[in-house]
């Protein structure tokens, strides 16, 4: 998987910068032009990369979060897939995408492309995907993420940006605040997996269409938030806010759902809580439930999935 040396890039623009590393296409350090810290959590050695359990900042897929006990069924035959997450395939398996070297094919001042060749021999996913990354700053305080991939046999693909992100630099971020423009998530059994239901929001803990503390579930969310029924045209699905930095962060995406991870189980050497996750993507589990947005993409389409974080103080 890492065939190649670890190598970081800068993208700059206006009044942000960017660092990326060739492992995962993972975004390491985010820059706000008067903003003495990171607005994202990013190992301090590159090396750390290399054994990226946590997905830090990288592009997480061929099939970003979880599918249920590593199997699919798909034109009739059944795939069964590594297991890295109990029983069920997490963000992949331990070749995704998040664990793979990436190749910098393009690079601009404010803009870098990277690609890789998502082999299904190493993940039980049927051929091979061609993926390209690119970051882009194109206006002051926007960073785009611009995923396309093609693939040589129908398979489930749906990529996420997994950045943990900090709005103050405390270290902690249960006193961020949080708006989700959805009426719908996925309720799951312990092990995190769909039940299948696709429930209101109305009257629990998952109604963050108001502002609420990100500590509103005292245990922490790592929850699916359902905010089409499919890809769509890029719109607002969520803004993230510190009361104590003043900075603010609106999310944009083309993709169906919105995982919303307040950091619960990060490890040292960082503190549980010290960075947040909103992750465009299809619903977890999509390739089992025939109610589930679908998720395949067959030889000729082309998959194109685009997020947007736009940062401002307020």
């Amino acid at each position: 998987m890492h065939d190649r040396p670890v190598e970081t890039v800068t993208i700059a623009g206006s009044d942000l910068s960017a660092e990326i590393v060739t492992i995962g296409a993972s975004l390491r350090s985010l820059q706000l032009e008067g903003v003495p810290f990171s607005l994202v959590l990013g190992y301090p050695n590159i090396e750390s990369y290399r054994e990226n359990t946590q997905f830090l900042g990288a592009i997480a897929g061929r099939f970003a979060n979880r599918i249920s006990n590593g199997t699919f069924a798909l034109d009739g035959r059944t795939f069964e897939l590594d297991r890295n997450d109990g029983a069920h395939t997490l963000h992949g398996g331990r070749a995704g995408t998040w664990a793979r070297s990436w190749q910098i094919v393009a690079r601009l001042p404010n803009s870098v492309t990277l690609v890789v060749i998502d082999s299904g021999e190493e993940t039980g996913f049927p051929g091979d995907c061609l993926i390209s990354a690119t970051y882009a700053i194109p206006e002051p305080g926007v960073i785009e993420i611009v995923l396309v991939s093609r693939c040589d046999q129908p398979t489930p693909c749906s990529l996420a940006p997994h950045p943990y992100f900090t709005l103050d630099g405390s270290g902690d971020i249960r006193d961020h605040e949080v708006r989700i423009d959805a009426d719908r998530y996925l309720p799951v059994d312990r092990n995190l997996i769909p039940t299948g239901e696709v429930a209101s929001v109305e009257g629990t803990p998952f109604d963050l269409r108001d502002w609420r503390r990100m500590d509103h579930l005292p245990e922490g969310y790592d929850n699916h938030f359902c905010t089409e029924v499919a890809r769509s045209r890029i719109r607002g699905v969520a803004e993230a806010r510190s009361p104590a930095s003043r900075i603010s962060m609106k999310v944009e995406t083309t993709e169906p759902g919105l995982q919303f991870y307040t950091g619960r189980g990060l490890m040292p050497p960082f503190a549980r809580f010290s960075g947040v996750c909103l992750e465009p993507h299809i619903w977890p589990d999509a390739p089992n439930r025939e109610n589930f947005p679908d998720c395949v993409v067959r030889p000729g389409q082309e998959m194109l999935q685009r997020t947007r974080y736009t940062f401002t103080r307020y």
